[in-house]
């Protein structure tokens, strides 16, 4: 979707309506979303930013009615939300409260907190990373910034505190986390005692606080201190049951003539632990949902239980209704870091990669919905050597991989994942099917690891699994097929004594 490349016209929202009428309907999401058949530049959504998001922010709501994914990433390596936030560093015209509170507004349209941004492969941050460095220094490559033709004159800037500050609180309470551990701010270490001046100075932080800690909406901020200090000294004694409030999943809510409500939550937690205010007061038949499903419902237009159509005129009543949808977290996950407020401020090492291979579903999904990209990330070292001994060696365009044969770690694997995916779209195809091949033949050499050896000895098993496989027999393919298995036997540092059985 190129509509606004170079520039905008007066009526956006006719643009995207007579664009979108050009292609089968099936195709109006992957067009919005700038993945149709490969990834553009910059997608639609991210090309209004370069514009002027304030003129524009109702063609970008509209952009979402209609569907649109605001962490799609773009060829650039960055979704809106990201981009978004670089912007706010370069573009002067963005450095006021308005713009914040609109960037604020968006999140709660399914804001992805620990989605990876690309900036090369020596420059991989979460957003909440790259807030920290933009206030510090400028470092985003002009080059960064091409490719469009809008935005001409990027000077970087830093915030005021103020901004700064009502950014950055604005992340952590949406469950944001930075990779790198030697991050030293003092709102990481919000506590009891000293949080009443942030709640006073920042909205957002104040409805945090009553949510994660389930107080009424209306008390103020001393009031909120005290409550939570009573709820900390007497926590041994908070017990939850059938008849407990808020929410009592009885016949108490039944009304005269009315059916059973049912109230749904995405994490499956009990709804008697929350408050009704985390649930949207408007009811979709009996339905009563969690405000965290606001994203999907608002996409998808469907009851996910049911499947019944919800009604535009409830969707955009919730839009307006809703003002932060922050990540579920019960009082007992509250006080059991008291006094802090913001646990888990760094990130876990162990979902790094699996962070990592998440970016290459957004390539792999244009033409595979059923990939298994996400299974990579349980390859063990010698399973990776294979992976790319056969991906380099099938291929003699994919010769990259011959590197993550000496190197074979995660990090690596995706380095060149990555660089052939954003290159050309056609590696995509061509890495998705010899994948498939290659986790066949892993899988395959699991159940006959233990008797690799006796070749021989056990020939039956092998050809029994070969035809459960491929169905039919072929003695060269037959051949080819335990010659695979032997040389991830190499590569896993088995003793091999009957390696040279394919020789015979």
């Amino acid at each position: 979707m190129n509509l606004w490349h170079k520039t905008i016209s007066n009526h956006p929202i006719d643009d995207i309506n007579n664009y979108v009428k050009r292609f089968p309907p099936n195709d109006s999401f992957p067009i919005l979303n700038g993945n149709y058949k490969q990834l553009l530049q910059w997608t639609p959504s991210q090309l209004l930013l370069f514009h002027n998001i304030l003129k524009y922010k109702e063609t970008l709501y509209y952009l979402l009615e209609k569907g649109c994914d605001l962490n799609i990433i773009s060829k650039k390596g960055v979704n809106f939300y990201q981009l978004f936030l670089i912007l706010i560093y370069y573009n002067t015209e963005y450095q006021k409260k308005e713009v914040i509170e609109l960037f604020i507004d968006f999140l709660k349209f399914g804001f992805s907190p620990n989605q990876f941004m690309i900036l090369s492969s020596g420059k991989i941050y979460t957003i909440l990373d790259c807030l920290i460095r933009l206030q510090r220094k400028d470092f985003i490559s002009k080059s960064f910034f091409s490719k469009q033709f809008i935005f001409k004159n990027p000077i970087h800037r830093p915030l005021n505190k103020y901004l700064y500050e009502y950014l950055y609180i604005s992340l952590l309470c949406y469950q944001s986390q930075t990779i790198f551990n030697n991050i030293k701010e003092p709102i990481n270490s919000i506590h009891i005692e000293n949080m009443n001046e942030y709640m006073k100075r920042y909205k957002i932080f104040y409805y945090y606080i009553i949510t994660k800690f389930k107080l009424p909406l209306t008390i103020s901020e001393d009031e909120v201190y005290k409550r939570i200090k009573f709820l900390f000294s007497h926590r041994q004694e908070i017990k939850y049951s059938e008849e407990d409030e808020p929410i009592k999943p009885s016949s108490n809510f039944k009304e005269i003539g009315e059916s059973k409500k049912e109230y749904c939550n995405p994490e499956f937690i009990e709804n008697s632990i929350l408050q009704y205010y985390e649930f949207f007061s408007v009811v979709n038949h009996k339905f009563y949902f969690h405000k965290n499903y606001f994203p999907l419902l608002y996409k998808t237009k469907i009851n996910p239980y049911n499947r019944s159509p919800i009604s535009e005129i409830i969707l955009k009543k919730w839009k307006e209704e809703i003002r932060y949808n922050f990540p579920i977290i019960t009082l007992e996950e509250s006080l059991s870091i008291y006094p802090y407020i913001f646990p888990n401020i760094e990130f876990k090492k162990k979902e790094y990669n699996r962070n990592l291979f998440f970016i290459l579903e957004n390539y792999f999904n244009i033409f595979h919905p059923y990939h298994q990209i996400s299974s990579l990330i349980h390859l063990k070292p010698f399973q990776i050597q294979y992976l790319s001994f056969v991906l380099s060696n099938e291929t003699s365009f994919l010769n990259k991989f011959k590197i993550c044969i000496k190197k074979p770690t995660y990090f690596q694997l995706f380095k060149i994942m990555y660089s052939y995916c954003k290159s050309n779209m056609k590696y995509v195809n061509i890495i998705y099917f010899l994948m498939e091949e290659i986790l066949q033949d892993i899988f395959c050499y699991e159940k006959l690891k233990d008797c690799i050896d006796q070749l021989d000895n056990n020939s039956s098993l092998f050809y029994n699994e070969y035809y459960a496989r491929f169905g039919t027999y072929n003695p060269q393919y037959m051949k080819k097929f335990i010659e695979n298995l032997l040389q991830i036997h190499r590569y896993s540092g088995y003793s091999s004594s009957n390696l040279g059985a394919i020789k015979n």
